[in-house]
């Protein structure tokens, strides 16, 4: 097959990844000089790092706990089906799929404390930025956020590239023939989706307890009433910092970590179709069809760091403008990145359908990222429509926020569906022979081209949000002209974080589902099987289970948050209050510690429990199935793939759903604030805390056990195949 072919692609694309790490390491010492502050806000800052760690290196803990049951359970399985004498196992794979978790968990939990420490630092630079003016406060936060983002992209894209590279090069790739090259890469197809379970199990644990944190702490806050939730007198001050980085940059990065994996797998698995096809005709060409999705990966990286430094915006111009030319920047360079590498790497053999693919996926990347806007901008009807509830009560707050949710889910949903359709009827009409397999991997890989500049974005909002709340403590803080600038960069952060999370409800669903095609295509011809009446059964259960596993994970935020609450009256209870504000005295010091060791006790309550039935369901799902079908049949793989499918299907209306209602109720409260009290305030505070549980907590929970059944599908898929 050519061992040259394949090596020179990888080579390309760990080239990549090393270029985004090397960008990402210049930026972070770019953060950090730049991150200078007062006293008392260096202080509060560093109380703030010192409990994030903790809250992370508890989590860590308990992930790696899981994690090594996990491996241990894998090994065993294995070693019976060796020892049983099954063809096609063998102690080699069983140690790479576990190597391959330890490494997705160590990367997944890299990204996560990257993502906190710099987030914590760079607050101090943006609020020295916005003393300056706004392009250079939106230029700096956006560069911190894009360390962690580059770092992430970068280093998933390399693991996985590394690990195909390893295992051909090791395998015997140089002498393979077209028999053996295919042998080769379905052992591949066997080890590397250890890499995406062991980051979707320490996701599942750290996101799952982050946005409980978060979530907690952000309801907590509303206990100190009459106190914003940026006064440095209310006790959840900083454990509301702690919050922002922990539950929204910690769980973006994670759950963003988590997706690229499981992507990379199912892109892997989707092009393995056409690589049997072709093997014996393309020569060493072939392999051109399984490295392609992961050259515009590694294009994708460069291109979302450009999209990073091109994110800016005038004094007095919309921060979410420069989020636009950023996102619009990235994607016209990974557009050409897809004409270029399919030109490359298949030579001029029907490129075109393949550069229709990718444009799919860039257009829609596009238009996912951007549909939030229309929930949260002003201008626009529906969050007009949602301030008029408000003014009504709390019921009609709550039923027009849901509303917009169900509103808000359909233009990503159509954007999606149109994009993988357009790649699906592309390729099958190309005179390629499995060409529309490569199609959608191809608009995967281009959907997921710009994660970087999106997991960026997101990133921006704690950053931004915190310099607002850091700010108070500051003298140059307290200017208005300053306080403008940092309240503007806050809005930013707040569009630019709808923009993430939509993006990553969608690309994270798709990946789950397009995982569920390759596990059919095990069965099958075609990863498209024709389900059957029991196939949509043990779908809809997937379904079901995504939808009570989110419900459960609410259950647990909400008990943490009435615990967080509780303890900020307490400490305010003794005080007089006038017209509902309590008058504190300025000697006094709430105690920010008891909150933040309370709120990370409360957040990681039942979030053992949902980690292991992440893993349990669906291997219960696989032995099931082996026993009601026996080994090796057609419908058990037929079961298992509707099963997935269903429930990234599931995730992904569940998530997209929940996020745009949070966004809109998010919205209408940041626009109520400066009215103050009154029956409009008080039912956008409700809205707020509602959306807190909706985009906070069981948004978090859908996404992150859909892709756990996914990986975990596909670790466990050749045991049902096994004969």
């Amino acid at each position: 097959m050519g061992l040259r072919f394949v090596l020179t692609e990888i080579a390309v694309v760990l080239s990549l990844a090393f270029v985004g790490v090397l960008l990402a390491g210049l930026l972070s010492r770019w953060t950090l000089v730049r991150a200078q502050g007062t006293t008392e806000a260096r202080r509060v800052v560093s109380a703030a790092t010192r409990a994030a760690e903790a809250f992370l290196f508890r989590e860590g803990k308990y992930a790696g706990v899981g994690l090594v049951v996990a491996v241990l359970i894998l090994l065993a399985t294995h070693g019976v089906f060796v020892l049983r004498r099954t063809h096609g196992f063998g102690m080699t794979l069983a140690l790479w799929s576990a190597l391959g978790m330890l490494v997705g968990a160590a990367l997944t939990l890299a990204g996560a404390y990257l993502a906190t420490e710099i987030g914590l630092r760079a607050t101090l630079g943006a609020i020295r930025a916005t003393v300056v003016g706004l392009s250079g406060a939106t230029a700096l936060a956006a560069r911190a956020s894009g360390v962690a983002a580059l770092a992430a992209d970068a280093l998933t894209t390399g693991a996985i590239a590394g690990f195909l590279g390893l295992m051909y090069l090791l395998g015997g790739g140089a002498s393979a023939g077209p028999v053996q090259a295919a042998l080769l890469l379905d052992r591949a197809l066997v080890a590397l989706p250890g890499l995406a379970l062991g980051s979707v199990l320490t996701a599942v644990v750290v996101g799952l307890s982050s946005s409980a944190y978060h979530v907690s702490t952000a309801v907590g806050a509303l206990g100190a009433e009459g106190l914003d939730a940026n006064d440095p007198k209310n006790p959840s001050l900083v454990a509301s910092l702690v919050g922002e980085h922990v539950g929204l940059g910690v769980r973006r990065t994670v759950d963003a970590t988590a997706t690229l994996f499981l992507a990379h797998v199912a892109t892997l698995a989707l092009t393995a179709v056409p690589f049997r096809l072709h093997g014996a005709t393309l020569g060493g060409h072939a392999w051109a069809l399984v490295t392609l999705p992961l050259v515009i990966r590694g294009i994708g990286i460069v291109a979302s760091a450009f999209g990073l430094m091109t994110t800016r915006t005038t004094e007095t111009g919309a921060a979410h403008h420069a989020i636009l030319r950023g996102q619009i920047t990235a994607g016209v360079l990974v557009l050409g990145g897809v004409g270029g590498a399919s030109l490359w790497l298949l030579s001029g053999r029907a490129v075109g359908f393949l550069f229709g693919a990718g444009a799919a996926g860039v257009a829609a990347s596009l238009v996912i990222g951007q549909s939030p806007r229309l929930q949260v901008d002003r201008r626009f009807g529906p969050l007009q429509e949602l301030l008029e509830a408000t003014r009504v009560g709390r019921g009609a707050t709550a039923a027009k926020g849901l509303a917009l949710g169900f509103r808000g889910a359909f233009i990503p949903v159509v954007a999606l569906a149109a994009a993988l359709v357009a790649a699906f009827q592309l390729g099958k009409r190309s005179p390629l022979e499995g060409g529309a397999e490569l199609a959608m991997a191809t608009a995967l890989a281009s959907l997921l081209a710009t994660s970087a500049f999106l997991l960026g974005a997101g990133l921006l909002g704690p950053v931004a949000s915190s310099a607002l709340t850091v700010a108070q403590l500051e003298p140059d803080g307290l200017r208005p002209e300053t306080r403008r600038r940092a309240v503007l960069l806050e809005d930013g952060g707040f569009s630019a974080g709808a923009s993430s999370d939509s993006y990553f409800a969608a690309v994270g669903a798709t990946a789950t589902i397009l995982a569920g095609l390759a596990i059919g295509s095990r069965g099958a011809p075609s990863p498209l099987p024709g389900f059957q009446l029991d196939a949509l059964g043990i779908g809809a259960l997937g379904a079901a289970l995504v939808l009570a596993f989110s419900g459960r994970a609410v259950d647990f935020a909400a008990k943490a948050a009435r615990g967080t609450w509780l303890e900020v009256e307490r400490q305010l209870r003794g005080f007089p209050r006038e017209a509902g504000v309590p008058v504190l005295p300025a000697s006094f010091t709430p105690s920010y510690r008891v909150v933040i060791e309370l709120a990370g006790k409360l957040s990681v309550e039942g979030v053992v429990l949902l980690s292991a039935l992440s893993l349990v369901v669906p291997v219960g799902v696989v032995l099931a199935l082996r026993a009601a079908y026996g080994a090796g049949s057609a419908s058990s793989t037929e079961d298992l793939a509707s099963f997935v499918v269903l429930a990234g299907a599931a995730a992904l209306f569940a998530g997209l759903f929940t996020d745009a209602a949070h966004a809109a109720l998010r919205a209408a409260y940041r626009e109520s604030r400066p009215r103050g009290a009154g029956t409009g305030f008080d039912a956008a505070i409700a809205g707020q805390e509602l959306g807190n549980f909706l985009g906070g907590s069981f948004s978090p929970a859908a996404r992150s056990f859909a892709k756990a059944v996914a990986a975990a599908a596909l670790v466990a898929v050749p045991f049902l195949t096994a004969v």
